[in-house]
């Protein structure tokens, strides 16, 4: 992530955590607790210990070693089929996916140097896969990790770049112009800034939100035409079939402090509509007066939470002019995609892994990403080969590109596909679990599914609605009141359903919910302070603490003696001195890297 935007080592991802639990939850929301001194002495057991900090070792790195990935962010784990084919001992594997990542080389002092010799991390920003070697199903730790960033390590050539054909998407969708860019699209002009509006209407004060009005676009394929309207009708005052495509953005019913008016101007001559804050109609949009939109932030002096609105020219073949297009995505040469890692599931020996694209926006004073509004399922085939057969070259492309689909009911609503698991009966009914999250809260669909390529078969999936399956995912209900932006669920010894993720505001804690069914209703239950673990007393204060994550099979004893589970913390929105200056905490080997404890069940599902 770029330092133009946020201070130090703090990524999009902890910034779009930040903006999500505070929306949605308030960050001032506790937990229920318990005495982690007392919890301590409860466990007994140095082995349970020993295995997390052996799990520390693993991704910490020592000084003196050789330049490379020093840390990242969402640590999350897969356990791989077994593989034949491999070395004896590291036959049985794990996929590691990290968001945002550091890379560098560690003095003696434990701090990170960067390449040009430095104290500090150079970050690329994507995601980085890592693959760990295990001589058994539930080791303690692993024999070898091999990282693989990707191509140079960088944005759209991080490990699982966007590779969607954009010839199988339609004409100005959101996912055709993040995979190839406006230019693509025959724009002519770099993008120009109209004017600040919201991409979302949750990321308005709560105090504003019901000022809010959605612009909506329609687009006409036959003549490549862009209308917005606030109106829901299809095309006002223009000729033409037009389709409608989606909501736009938002802006202001009434005038807010910093705003201004936005007016839409319809040329008859050039085919489309030109966007402008000015009362008189701009240069190549014809004659007449200007229908009011609404009201938008000038540039300057927009919220921070606000997109920049920009304009695209294109060459119109039609009208022998230029149309323009409106949006909150700039993207105009198809770089800078990237995909942030959710769970993936092995079905068969096929990996199936879901991402979220996102948009970086380097305009100063907008948020900067914007989500893309549907979430892309990439499918690796023969997953338990060695890694070199999977298709792909470490620090390289794709030889074999994986196959990718967007998954067609994610929307700028719901994101589905955050986790997925497999009922308990897979092996009978073929169910598998997908969960996603909806304006804060969980939500669930379910899909029957023989091998990935069923999994993709969009028709076949059904939404819980109140103990019932629906066809209309718009019909889903929650089954947890929060649901953070990194979450897993795994079911307990006692055959219940426990969801583990970070609670609200960046805290250092651990939320469990638990739940007698994979559809919950899930209720809280005891949270986990770190505040009195190993290595977070008397440092906790400084940092922010996110993305936590359980990872099956890794904890002392397998699965029936509990779950291991990471999180990670960071000088992200820290005021504390030790983390500003050269020496800052931030360049510390141990910090912006997963923190691994080993948790007992009886602690998380008493």
């Amino acid at each position: 992530m770029s330092g133009r935007v946020f201070p130090g080592s703090c990524s999009r991802r902890v910034a779009r955590l930040l903006v999500a639990a505070c929306l949605v939850a308030g960050c001032g929301e506790t937990l229920q607790t318990f005495d982690p001194v007392a919890a301590n002495r409860i466990i007994g057991d140095a082995d349970r210990q020993a295995n997390a900090e052996r799990w520390n070792a693993t991704f910490e790195m020592p000084p003196h070693a050789a330049y490379g990935w020093s840390g990242g962010d969402a640590a999350i784990s897969l356990a791989l089929p077994y593989c034949p084919e491999c070395p004896a001992g590291s036959r049985y594997r794990r996929l590691w996916l990290f968001g945002d990542s550091a890379f560098s080389s560690v003095d003696e002092e434990g701090f990170r140097v960067r390449a040009n010799g430095e104290r500090g991390a150079d970050y690329t920003f994507g995601n980085v896969a890592a693959i760990t070697a295990h001589d058994r199903p539930t080791a303690s730790a692993a024999n070898d990790v091999m990282f693989d960033y990707g191509a140079r390590g960088f944005s759209s050539d991080s490990w699982m770049p966007l590779l969607l054909d954009p010839r199988t998407l339609p004409d100005m969708d959101d996912l055709r112009i993040a995979a190839v860019g406006y230019a693509d699209l025959g724009f002519t002009r770099a993008p120009q800034p109209v004017a600040g509006v919201y991409s979302l209407a949750e990321l308005a004060p709560e105090d504003l939100r019901s000022d809010l009005v959605a612009v909506h676009e329609y687009y006409d394929p036959a003549i490549r035409a862009s209308d917005y309207t606030t109106p829901d009708v299809a095309g006002r005052g223009l000729p033409g079939t037009y389709e409608y495509r989606r909501v736009a953005f938002y802006v202001h019913r009434s005038p807010q402090q910093g705003t201004v008016p936005l007016y839409r101007y319809r040329s008859a001559a050039h085919g489309d509509v030109v966007l402008s804050t000015s009362a008189r109609a701009p240069v190549g949009a014809g004659s007449g007066a200007g229908r009011l939109l609404g009201h938008v932030y000038a540039p300057g002096s927009a919220p921070g939470n606000v997109h920049a609105l920009v304009e695209y020219s294109r060459v119109a073949t039609a009208h022998h002019a230029t149309q323009h297009a409106y949006t909150t995505r700039p993207n105009d040469a198809g770089k800078d995609i990237l995909m942030w890692p959710n769970r993936g599931l092995v079905i068969g020996n096929d990996l199936v892994q879901v991402f979220s694209p996102v948009t970086p926006l380097d305009l100063a004073g907008m948020v900067p990403w914007d989500d893309i509004d549907r979430n892309v399922v990439s499918i690796v085939r023969g997953v338990d080969r060695p890694y070199t057969q999977w298709g792909k070259t470490p620090q390289g492309d794709w030889l074999v590109p994986p196959r990718q689909f967007a998954l067609v009911h994610s929307d700028a609503r719901t994101s589905w596909g955050l986790f997925l698991l497999k009922d308990e009966h897979v092996a009978r009914n073929r169910h598998v679990y997908v969960y996603g999250r909806r304006e804060g809260k969980l939500v669930v669909a379910r899909v029957a599914c023989r091998d990935a390529d069923d999994f993709m078969r969009f028709e076949n999936w059904r939404f819980y609605r109140d103990g019932q399956w629906v066809e209309s995912q718009e019909d889903a209900t929650p089954i947890a009141d929060y649901a953070a932006t990194d979450f897993s669920i795994h079911e307990s010894p006692a055959g219940h359903f426990v969801l583990i993720q970070s609670p609200p505001g960046l805290v250092p804690a651990i939320s469990v919910a638990v739940a007698s069914s994979p559809t919950g209703p899930f209720r809280a239950g005891p949270g986990v302070y770190l505040s009195g673990y190993r290595n977070e007393a008397d440092r906790h204060r400084r940092y922010s603490y996110y993305a936590v994550s359980a990872h099956g099979g890794l904890s002392a004893g397998g699965d029936p003696g509990g779950l291991l589970i990471s999180y990670v913390r960071s000088c992200a929105f820290s005021v504390d001195a030790a983390c500003t200056g050269k020496d800052a905490d931030e360049n510390r080997a141990d910090v912006y890297v997963p923190r691994f404890i080993d948790l007992p069940w009886r602690m998380i599902d008493p």
